[in-house]
């Protein structure tokens, strides 16, 4: 047991864990690298005919256990301790006196890299396989004897078509064993070409199947895939295993060819005992101690803790956590701010009612809802920026009860990156349009899915039941909000030369052409609302305003009520006066008038500059009047 579980393993592992599970969250991991799986034989069997496709295919179900959080941390601390655990044995059988500490530089980058949440998991599962290989070949070839070549150039083949490019990990640390061991030199030139060769005859054997004899997906045929598909933080944690072995061969060599004269007193012979040695626990303490801050100081300077918090934020959008999504926003620092998160920040803010109240104590800017064509700044450029905009669009769409640009933004999104979220929005979509055919379809696919299987379940059985199947409520919401009638011709312009799939729309006339079908469209009027306050479009505002009474209101919101004193001072120019005030026919409330006059009062007669009225603003609790007077970015 201790040597499965040495402490010094142990407690990188516990590091490693906290790391992962605090640092990084793995459901921020999924989120970025997480694409459609299925648990069946035949999402599987696409996965057989391409070198490392095995590998890509085990990292996909570790993403899956990353999407509940914890039992992702479990697997990957798994994962960490089978590459530690093999290469730790793997040095040993190379030099049983100096593996050691050699050992703890991969650890070392493993731990950096995992901080990093484009780092592909399937680097680690073929690190594994690889390292693993190669402590059974150094532990088992030499029983081989004359078919060592034979068994090396088999085992080179089945690890290249299960790991893809982590096939190089375990070719270099068998040969460096091979080649600073005892053995004949064509023995060792032999295991150089059995490397060769079982690398290319695989591709050679896949390449002369025919993915149709077995009903599977064409695999990529570029030569070279699985080694220019490699992640630069993937090579970092694949070089670093060799060259380590590389390292300890190398001195164990230079050991072996000293006299025992020629040693110094405080080298350890190979034979002797740790617990021999003056001091050796005292040397072995502090190695531990100074490996564990070394650990702890290559997580640290690896984790994001800006980037876990944009990405936490995005993961409790898709999960409609949106009380979570305004925690997390509070957290975002502005150099973080894009337009993702000022999309995820006013969904959440509809949805919890306190759109008209709330939304300029977050930061604003541009639009309210995200842009497919423009990704505008501070966007993380590791995310697949195009699938993640047209999802939101397709579900912001949705909400809004615009099912056909719904189903079109899902459908592209999906075309780019295929997500289980996008199918699940494409079997809401069709269940609003009662489609029921179309639902089922995507329900049949989505039900082997991880997370979203169980709903997919219950939504065939209540389709297999009677006529009129209860609708949840958004899905009803988005069938009562259906558009009366199709509006393309006024929302979209087709392009002759197109970017995405021939036309270009505008969200805003999308929305008000919602809000003109059907005038109790809340959504669409707070969202329109949004739109011109952002755009500093007060007139339109006070246009709008009198639509305010269609909707459950104890009041006219605040910002609304702000926005109508701006343009009443700046454009009516009129005075705030003693008595009630009313804009474009709607009364402001005396609550707002008081901080307007308050404002009034601190400026005095006078002349300030905007920056000095947005200070004030802001100190009296005028939010739209500071975000009107300082600019869109605001604090």
């Amino acid at each position: 047991m201790a040597r499965l579980f040495p402490a010094r393993v142990i407690l990188f592992l516990v590091l490693f864990a906290w790391h992962v599970e605090v640092a990084v969250d793995p459901r921020c991991v999924a989120f970025v690298q997480s694409e459609l799986f299925l648990w069946n034989l035949g999402y599987f069997r696409d996965f057989l005919l391409a070198p490392g496709d095995l590998c890509d295919w085990l990292a996909g179900a570790v993403l899956q256990a990353c999407r509940f959080g914890w039992p992702g941390t479990v697997i990957l601390t798994a994962i960490a301790w089978l590459i530690l655990i093999s290469t730790l044995e793997y040095l040993k059988r190379i030099s049983p006196s100096g593996a050691g500490a050699a050992w703890m530089a991969p650890a070392l980058v493993l731990i950096a890299v995992h901080g990093r949440h484009e780092y592909a998991i399937s680097a680690s599962v073929g690190a594994a396989m690889a390292m693993a290989a190669a402590l059974a070949y150094v532990e088992f070839s030499p029983r081989w004897g004359r078919w060592r070549i034979v068994g090396f150039t088999a085992m080179c083949a089945l690890v290249y078509s299960t790991a893809g490019a982590a096939f190089y990990v375990f070719a270099l640390c068998a040969m460096i064993h091979d080649f600073y061991g005892p053995g004949r030199w064509w023995m060792k030139a032999g295991c150089v070409l059995g490397a060769i060769t079982g690398r290319f005859l695989v591709d050679a054997l896949l390449g002369s199947l025919r993915p149709s004899w077995f009903f599977l997906h064409v695999p990529v045929a570029a030569g070279f895939a699985a080694e220019q598909s490699l992640g630069r933080f993937a090579a970092a944690l694949y070089a670093s295993f060799p060259l380590c072995a590389l390292l300890v061969a190398d001195r164990a060599a230079q050991r072996r060819r000293a006299t025992p004269a020629e040693l110094r007193p405080g080298d350890v012979h190979p034979g002797s005992s740790r617990s021999n040695v003056p001091g050796a626990r005292l040397r072995w303490m502090a190695a531990t101690v100074l490996f564990a801050a070394g650990a702890a100081l290559a997580g640290w300077t690896a984790a994001r803790p800006q980037v876990r918090t944009v990405l936490a934020l995005h993961a409790s959008a898709d999960g409609e956590q949106w009380d979570e999504v305004l925690r997390l926003a509070g957290r975002v620092g502005p150099e973080w701010y894009s337009q993702y998160v000022v999309h995820d920040v006013n969904m959440a803010l509809y949805h919890v009612g306190r759109m008209p109240y709330d939304m300029f104590a977050y930061r604003q800017f541009a639009s309210p809802v995200v842009v497919a064509t423009h990704p505008g700044p501070n966007a993380l450029p590791f995310l697949d920026l195009d699938a993640l905009a047209l999802r939101k669009l397709g579900d912001f769409h949705f909400h809004l009860g615009r099912l056909n640009d719904a189903e079109y933004y899902a459908h592209e999104s999906f075309v780019r990156r295929p997500t289980a979220e996008c199918l699940r929005l494409l079997a809401r979509i069709a269940l609003a349009k009662d489609e029921v055919e179309q639902a089922r379809a995507f329900l049949s696919v989505l039900r082997d899915d991880g997370v979203h299987g169980a709903w997919a379940e219950d939504w065939l059985g209540r389709l297999r039941g009677a006529a009129g199947v209860p609708l949840d409520a958004e899905i009803a919401s988005a069938r009562l909000l259906r558009l009366a009638e199709e509006d393309v011709h006024l929302t979209a312009k087709f392009v002759a030369n197109p970017i995405i799939a021939g036309r270009t729309v505008s969200t805003r006339k999308q929305i008000a052409s919602a809000l003109r079908q059907n005038p109790r469209h809340r959504m669409a009027f707070e969202f329109l609302m949004a739109g011109y306050l952002i755009d500093a479009n007060v007139a339109e505002v006070v246009g709008l305003l009198p639509m305010a009474a269609n909707f459950s209101y104890p009041a006219i919101p605040p910002l609304y009520e702000e926005a109508a004193m701006i343009h009443a001072r700046v454009y009516e120019r009129r005075e705030t006066t003693d008595g009630p005030m009313q804009v474009n026919g709607c009364t402001i409330r005396e609550e707002t008038i008081r901080k307007v006059r308050a404002l009034d009062a601190a400026l005095g007669s006078r002349t300030a500059d905007a920056k000095e009225t947005a200070r004030l603003a802001k100190e009296i609790g005028l939010p739209y009047f500071h975000f009107y007077y300082h600019g869109r970015w605001g604090d």
